[in-house]
């Protein structure tokens, strides 16, 4: 029961680590669609 336990624990602390990363990545896109963006504008 006890590695079960802990297997879940890694699996949740993976699954916390690649959401980050993927909020990042998501922030680093958003950043870049508005510099492209305004760029088009002519601001």
């Amino acid at each position: 029961m006890k590695e079960a336990n802990q297997a879940m624990t890694e699996i949740h602390k993976e699954n916390k680590q690649s959401s980050d990363q993927e909020r990042e990545v998501a922030k680093t896109k958003s950043k870049i669609i508005e510099k492209t963006t305004t760029r088009r504008n002519g601001r």
